[in-house]
């Protein structure tokens, strides 16, 4: 049976912001440190995730779950008509892992098909590739997956790159 630490409950999804802090605020003070809470964004909305925190004292890892924890997997996402935030969403869900284990170097365009270096730790790159179907069903494709001895920071990559295409362009004085 797994943990419940180890699966969120999902609440349903809430557009209000000023709810949402105000269901943050009573589970703290209703639990405390017994949960933790986070939003966020899935499908163009915002919902809540609700996880029970490891009790008592910090337990020592292993050096196999320390070994777990090291693991970075590089790949690139090519997406079209989604957000990148929405996608990392997404895709965290699908991992069991959280949305602040991707980095990744600037946010893109919705409405443009866009490619961008991405980094996740704590999944390997075989467990990525078995997922990659799931992921193409939603606008999402990975590829140059591969893995990496670190996460992802600003300043690493060498520049954008654009391919603008211009659609139903007519001179100005046909107007």
């Amino acid at each position: 049976m797994p943990r419940c630490e180890d699966h969120p409950i999902r609440l349903d999804p809430d557009d209000s912001k000023e709810h949402r802090t105000a269901v943050h605020h009573f589970l703290s003070r209703r639990f405390g440190k017994l949960v933790e809470t986070k939003s966020f964004s899935d499908q163009g909305t915002t919902a809540i995730s609700v996880r029970l925190r490891e009790q008592g004292r910090p337990k020592k890892r292993t050096a196999e779950e320390r070994k777990e924890e090291d693991v970075y997997t590089a790949f690139t996402l090519c997406k079209e008509n989604l957000e990148t935030l929405e996608a990392i969403s997404y895709m965290a869900a699908a991992l069991g892992v959280l949305p602040s284990d991707f980095t990744y170097a600037g946010i893109k365009d919705k409405r443009a098909i866009t490619y961008q270096s991405m980094v996740v730790k704590k999944v390997s790159p075989q467990r990525l590739k078995e997922k990659t179907a799931e992921f193409e069903k939603r606008g999402m494709r990975l590829s140059q997956i591969c893995s990496v001895s670190e996460p992802l920071r600003l300043g690493r990559l060498q520049g954008n790159h654009f391919d603008l295409v211009v659609r139903d362009l007519r001179p100005h004085w046909d107007r």
